[in-house]
């Protein structure tokens, strides 16, 4: 608990004027499609399970937001369907946005930054010896926010419509190299490459765009579509994509 305090302590006093914590968690399903040229060239994908779970801080000037999530399953090829791998798909995302637009206004939006991490861990189920794969990125980027409320009812939103969008600037990156089984099952191998990147190296796009009903003043209920795109161009070569179908249940204190 220890190491969580400086982090409460800077929500805290970076926050003036206090509004409102809020929690959310989520089902999320979706579809992953993946391609690591080091195993393969071809597509593999599925629609699979997934999870979420998120604590907001919202002040008077900013908002701070911390999100967690997982999908994962067994993915397929179109081609070869009795070709399989094993997928586990994590993000651990903070946001901080300054406030644009005052709490009445219909349209309101936010401006500000990211850490965006993610592991990706992957297991070919018919590749002998050599069958583990994995990505980690942890970026420092740029976020924003766009949201329409309407239909308000006693100064609470009834319906609103948000999109919000992250784009990392600078990368650090770790893969393992292909070939070598010890390090390619963990993240601490000590063969594994790793690299400080920009846009040319590791791009991602993460975008989540929702509809939002205000049951009362302390619950909420959402539908949200989540497109998280990333592409490796050094160290091994991946391309992965998710589509998320988002059921969100968030509680204001």
């Amino acid at each position: 608990m220890r190491r969580f305090t400086p982090f409460i302590f800077f929500l805290l006093i970076s926050c003036p004027g206090f509004a409102q914590w809020q929690v959310a968690i989520s089902a999320q399903p979706g579809k992953i499609s993946i391609i690591d040229k080091d195993f393969s060239s071809m597509s593999f994908s599925a629609i699979v399970p997934g999870v979420g779970l998120s604590g907001k801080y919202e002040g008077a000037h900013s908002t701070h937001e911390l999100s967690l999530s997982w999908l994962g399953g067994s993915l397929k090829t179109g081609t070869m369907p009795r070709y399989s791998l094993n997928q586990h798909y994590f993000n651990a995302d903070y946001t901080w946005l300054y406030k644009l637009g005052s709490h009445d206004d219909a349209w309101t939006g936010g401006a500000g930054g990211a850490l965006q991490v993610l592991y990706d861990k992957r297991t070919y189920a018919d590749v002998i010896n050599n069958n583990a794969s994995f990505d980690f990125a942890a970026s420092l980027g740029l976020a924003g926010s766009l949201s329409y409320s309407f239909n308000k009812n006693n100064g609470l939103p009834g319906w609103s419509l948000s999109d919000q969008l992250g784009i990392p600037v600078l990368s650090w990156l770790v893969q393992p190299p292909y070939g070598d089984e010890s390090s390619a099952a963990s993240l601490t191998g000590t063969d594994n490459r790793k690299k400080m990147a920009g846009f040319s190296s590791f791009f991602r796009l993460k975008n989540t765009m929702s509809l939002d009903r205000q049951l009362s003043s302390h619950g909420a209920l959402s539908l949200a579509y989540t497109w998280d795109y990333y592409k490796i161009d050094d160290l091994r070569e991946v391309r992965q994509a998710s589509h998320r179908l988002s059921l969100i249940y968030r509680l204001t204190f």
